[in-house]
């Protein structure tokens, strides 16, 4: 339906996942690296180990120990809210089995990360919930007409006009309030 008007493909959609996860993994593993020393245990690497324990804030004043309930837990609410989001703003009721297969599967993944981040240094956690973060303010600011023009973004068949009234919409319908 959209493929033709819209000059959209999933494999457009997918491309940007696709050339961010390396970016995400080589700095997941930076920051790894950093915590435990790897690969040369020196002076130097030392030195940033005792940065990263002292360079916290609030309740995480040691970025080299995993934090086990707040980042982890904001972690994950923020990519369910990423999910839930992006299946609230589709129009049409009908989706294709691969979508609710995706839709569940990054459901699934959200919830999941929540004890993994758990077991992590708090620097990796911080970076993936602000990596996170950033991916759910430039969804909601994607959203926005005035951003879609500001930025040359033309309307497509599946461009609500009024997004956040229907997003409420959505969301009071979803809990029913």
């Amino acid at each position: 339906r959209a493929l033709p008007t819209d000059n959209c493909h999933p494999a457009k959609a997918a491309l940007l996942a696709i050339v961010q996860i390396p970016m995400w993994v080589v700095l997941s593993t930076a920051f790894r690296n950093l915590v435990y020393m790897l690969p040369h245990q020196d002076a130097l690497a030392e030195l940033k180990r005792l940065e990263l324990s002292v360079g916290g804030v609030a309740w995480f004043p040691d970025l080299t120990t995993p934090d086990s309930f707040v980042i982890p837990i904001t972690l994950g609410l923020t990519n369910l809210a990423i999910v839930e989001i992006q299946t609230m703003m589709r129009k049409g009721g009908d989706r294709t089995r691969l979508q609710r297969y995706a839709t569940n599967f990054f459901r699934g993944f959200s919830i999941f990360m929540i004890p993994v981040a758990a077991c992590v240094p708090s620097c990796l956690t911080l970076y993936w919930l602000t990596s996170s973060t950033y991916g759910l303010t430039q969804n909601l600011a994607v959203m926005s007409p005035r951003v879609r023009r500001l930025f040359g973004i033309p309307p497509s068949s599946t461009t609500h006009t009024h997004p956040y009234a229907h997003l409420a919409e959505q969301l009071r319908s979803r809990f029913r309030l």
